[in-house]
């Protein structure tokens, strides 16, 4: 198991694939049941489920969902007692729909954890509340250890109220023995001891220089961590990525060197990359196929190991065939995870030429912008090519693909090659030409085919700002 990414629901990737007793350390940073938008491709079979929408509904899924967490007589009675005594104050709400979501899978970590093991939950003021009471009937009141409050500051435009300004992370064992060193963090300088200087107040001069060399232990407010905002050197332009310096403080104090590190929404893969360079095992799971490519971008770039790790594509279309049985009422998801494979990022269709999303490249010195245009109508029309050729001089792109499900027709063709660009390679003065628009077939994009820029540029993989969400 370890070392892996894969990609789907993960409670159907841990009931799957996943051995009992299996990891050291689970660090989840899920939905916060926020109210935003997180559509991404998902589910098993020949269905889709919007399991990644960060807002919520009282629907079958959820309601399954409930009926197997009061009625399992594998579940501890505590679970049984706390969704039947939410559900009595929710009722069948979005919230409700929420904790049915998190419990479920809760409950499969608890599974996968070793006896020693321990877990972190992040979450912040939409739901912390609740999800507290789920994991006490979980893991046990007796297994909670600690609420951390992880603080940080940045501007605010509130006036309404005080600025929201910190995430809860509850952290809970699996049993009373487990693996813990508590960290230490440098002393605030001069002050210590009650307003008292050390140097000049401490009667002892060799236990202080013994005490700010050992450091002062860390507390379950978190003040000394900046976000992502603060620290742009990490940055990847992910909306809910979390600074490398809380992971490494999670990773350290609770998991043996030896040990599993395992992050079942593991988004830009942060908890991945910092267990990686710590030197730790890791397992990591994602909805997204986006999410996976950028962390195997992020494992290559950052410590050289082969970008391809290991990961399953369960719920997701793995060829043309399987693209046609969930095309009826889900030609939205399937253009999604065609932008997937292609490197790109989903923006919707626009309405000007049809244009469902955005490819980057390269030269080294200048970005340049494609647009991609997915075509999953049976009907093939040499229009298409036309319009796609307006969006890209409208949009203000280098150049533009056009992907459709079955194999365009001559005048397609015909039509695609009337149109060039020119452009001057880096390494050399002499402009060449390159065909404006690309056309390619869904089989294409199963079978790994790239977008083809011409010679010396490369595909940016990482998220621009021009299209961060």
């Amino acid at each position: 198991m370890q070392n892996k990414l894969y990609i789907g629901d993960n409670l159907k990737v841990m009931r799957d694939k996943m051995t009992e007793k299996s990891v050291d350390l689970v660090y989840l940073d899920p939905p916060f049941n926020s109210e935003r938008n997180y559509n991404m491709l998902g589910g098993t079979g020949d269905s889709v489920e919007r399991a990644f929408n960060d807002t919520w509904k009282w629907d079958k899924v959820a309601v399954d969902g409930y009926d197997y967490l009061t009625t399992s007589p594998q579940l501890p009675i505590e679970v049984k007692n706390v969704m039947e005594g939410l559900f009595t104050v929710l009722g069948g709400s979005s919230m409700m729909a929420y904790l049915v979501f998190m419990a479920l899978r809760l409950v499969e970590i608890k599974r996968v954890m070793k006896d020693t093991a321990s877990i972190y939950v992040h979450c912040n003021h939409f739901a912390s509340h609740y999800i507290k009471v789920v994991l006490d009937a979980i893991f046990g009141r007796k297994n909670f250890k600690n609420n951390i409050v992880w603080c940080y500051t940045a501007p605010s435009g509130v006036t309404g109220m005080y600025p929201r300004k910190h995430d809860d992370l509850f952290f809970y064992t699996k049993s009373d023995k487990y693996y813990f060193q508590l960290p230490r963090i440098p002393h605030r300088s001069g002050i210590h001891n009650n307003g008292r200087t050390w140097n000049a107040d401490y009667n002892d001069p060799e236990r202080v220089r013994n005490l700010e060399q050992l450091g002062k232990k860390v507390e379950d407010w978190w003040v000394d961590i900046y976000p992502v905002s603060r620290v742009r050197a990490e940055s990847l332009d992910y909306p809910t990525q979390k600074p490398e310096k809380l992971l490494e403080r999670i990773i350290v104090s609770s998991c043996p060197a030896d040990g599993v590190v395992f992050d079942p929404f593991c988004g830009c893969g942060t908890g991945v990359a910092v267990a990686q360079r710590l030197g730790y095992e890791w397992i990591g799971i994602d909805l997204n196929a986006f999410q996976i490519s950028l962390i195997e971008k992020r494992l290559k770039e950052s410590f050289h190991i082969a970008p391809y790790v290991d990961y399953d594509e369960d719920g997701c279309p793995e060829d043309t065939d399987s693209a046609l049985k969930l095309r009826e009422g889900h030609r939205e998801e399937i253009s999604k995870d065609i932008l997937t494979r292609l490197g790109g990022y989903y923006t919707g269709c626009t309405g000007d030429g049809g244009i469902d999303g955005l490819v980057f490249g390269t030269d080294g010195k200048e970005q340049k912008k494609v647009v991609i245009s997915v075509k999953s109508g049976d009907n093939r029309d040499p229009s298409w090519v036309r319009d796609l050729s307006g969006a890209v001089v409208s949009n203000g792109a280098f150049m533009g693909v056009l992907v459709t499900l079955r194999k365009p027709t001559k005048g397609m063709i015909s039509q695609s090659k009337k149109e060039f660009i020119s452009y001057i390679p880096p390494d050399t003065q002499i402009q060449e030409r390159h065909q404006k628009i690309q056309i390619m077939t869904f089989a294409d994009v199963y079978d790994g085919i790239k977008v083809n820029f011409p010679r010396g540029m490369h595909q940016v993989i990482y998220k621009p700002k021009e299209v961060r969400q």
